[in-house]
């Protein structure tokens, strides 16, 4: 319980880009499910003619959009330490885009259809970028001011395997002399 609340709800740490996009699905799967059981309430509710199923369902549904945004934040920001950026100019880029698609919505209550595309193209477009940079690019090699390096361990083992120190060599071939003496 206590990594599934690191990973998800705190910003502290790296994290390398295939824990990112796992977590990424696993997130869309619960929100998938909060989505079906929304709609199920509101099928429900209406069939009923319950408005408190209806209530229920929506709150659930703004409770589960939050804990989403939320998550998906503190994700999109370890990713960020990953790659050395600092939460400052990590929320600077996450917020620049949450207020194109504010001003998409603005003008769409507007009734300003070119207005209306032109930002949910930009908005589309830089959005897809950083998604995909993410995604793709690979973080800080070594250990920077937000942690270790969460491939070293994963890097580190499969070299050693392979490669012995020096020092290590002279250490198991000092113990076989000892035993054939």
């Amino acid at each position: 319980m206590k990594t599934l609340i690191n990973t998800f709800l705190k910003s502290q740490g790296r994290m390398n880009r295939l824990p990112y996009f796992l977590c990424n699905i696993a997130l869309w799967l619960v929100a998938v499910v909060f989505i079906m059981l929304f709609y199920v309430l509101m099928l429900a509710g209406g069939a009923v003619g319950s408005s408190v199923m209806v209530i229920i369902g929506f709150a659930l549904l703004i409770a589960a959009v939050l804990v989403f945004i939320y998550s998906n934040f503190m994700l999109d920001i370890k990713r960020f330490h990953d790659m050395s950026i600092s939460t400052k100019n990590a929320l600077i880029i996450l917020i620049s885009l949450i207020t194109l698609r504010i001003v998409t919505v603005v003008f769409a209550f507007m009734s300003i259809p070119l207005m209306v595309s032109f930002f949910s193209v930009i908005s589309f477009i830089s959005g897809l970028i950083i998604g995909l940079w993410l995604l793709f690019f690979r973080g800080t090699v070594g250990p920077n001011k937000y942690g270790l390096d969460p491939l070293l361990p994963m890097i580190k083992k499969p070299i050693d395997m392979i490669y012995k120190p020096e020092g290590e060599k002279k250490k198991s071939s000092k113990k076989k002399v000892a035993k054939k003496k």
